[in-house]
């Protein structure tokens, strides 16, 4: 089978995507506009601005790709007469999102803004949307536009030894110039703590590289970088800058807690990669992929306004290394009854029909 996938930002989610057809033996395009894709190596996507491509270009792309299956997750102009022309040549066509119930003031569910954009030019609209987000306790009236689809993740992960050296390892990821992650919570929350640790933070450093910079992203991500430099009095902090999504798989596999408290995520598609090495996740029910835990079993949801929550929940593991243990192990068993590569490429392949 040949997919085609399109795309305005190429997120690292897409990669498993992208690992998952070629390891079922099919040939894979991604076209962007080109945002993030410096820190994917193992994809290279071909760079096509999303508004640059004229009826006949397209048609051209179409014809030189010739897939048997595009997945779309743009609105612009240029896509989409790319999937009209690929759905000419006997295509099938469904659209993507992350998090496709969410509700946001100023913004329409992506579904309705798709459709309305394929109606205008007559362009075929994709009649079936996939997203990766389970959407718990959410609009559930909105999922009868979409079907679940979980994220695929490597099911040959061997975990290695928890508490190295008798500390837990505490990981946490995400874009250091983003105020939403609060890194400062993390910190604070150790420090408090009264137990040793050992503090990983991984993620890209500011957003020059962003469609969004912005002044008060700027100042925050200073703030970050000085805070680490000065922390760690009860432990160490690490910090990882820009490193490339192929390199994380290695800073999971050190850890034994991943947090992820953010005010608000799509998805956090680093939760369902954390899990799959077997790490006890803490994430905040702002979370898209908060979706995939069972609180208690494998891993722990907490209230996102609180912080006193967030604290009492990572105090709780520290204190406790069996019941980190155990929410790890269950973590891991989650993902890969569920989450292996051969699944999602059956899955999309049922619901495309190819």
């Amino acid at each position: 089978m040949r997919v085609l996938i399109l795309v305005g930002r190429f997120h690292p989610n897409l990669t498993e995507w992208v690992e998952a057809f070629r390891l079922a033996g099919d040939d894979v395009t991604v076209i962007t506009g080109g945002d993030s894709v410096n820190r994917v190596e193992r994809v290279k996507p071909r760079i096509v601005p999303e508004n640059a491509v004229s009826q006949s270009e397209a048609e051209a792309i179409a014809r030189e790709i010739r897939p048997d299956l595009v997945i779309i997750r743009s609105k612009e102009d240029s896509y989409r007469r790319i999937v009209k022309a690929a759905k000419g040549l006997g295509a099938k066509a469904i659209y993507y999102d992350q998090r496709a119930y969410l509700r946001k003031k100023g913004f329409k569910p992506f579904h309705r803004e798709l459709r309305k954009a394929f109606r205008r030019f007559r362009q075929g609209h994709p009649r079936v949307g996939i997203t990766t987000t389970l959407g718990k306790g959410e609009v559930p009236r909105l999922w009868r536009h979409w079907i679940h689809v979980p994220m695929p993740v490597p099911d040959d992960i061997e975990r290695r030894p928890y508490f190295k050296d008798g500390l837990p390892t505490v990981l946490m990821v995400g874009r250091l110039a983003n105020e939403k992650k609060r890194h400062l919570w993390v910190l604070q929350a150790l420090e408090e703590s009264g137990h040793p640790y050992r503090l990983l933070v991984a993620g890209a450093g500011d957003d020059s590289h962003t469609t969004r910079p912005g002044k008060r992203s700027q100042d925050y991500y200073q703030k970050v970088k000085e805070t680490l430099a000065a922390a760690g009095h009860r432990g160490s902090v690490e910090l990882q800058e820009d490193l490339p999504h192929e390199q994380m798989a290695e800073l999971y596999l050190q850890a034994d807690i991943f947090v992820l408290p953010s005010t608000k995520e799509l998805l956090g598609i680093s939760v369902v990669e954390a899990m799959a090495r077997g790490c006890a996740v803490i994430a905040s029910n702002g979370v898209g992929a908060c979706g995939y835990i069972s609180h208690g079993k494998d891993g722990l949801i907490f209230p996102r306004a609180s912080y006193e929550a967030f604290r009492d929940t990572l105090h709780t593991l520290l204190s406790d290394k069996d019941y980190t243990r155990a929410l790890g192990q269950n973590a891991a068993k989650t993902i890969k009854n569920r989450h292996g590569h051969g699944d999602f490429v059956n899955q999309i392949r049922q619901i495309a029909r190819v």
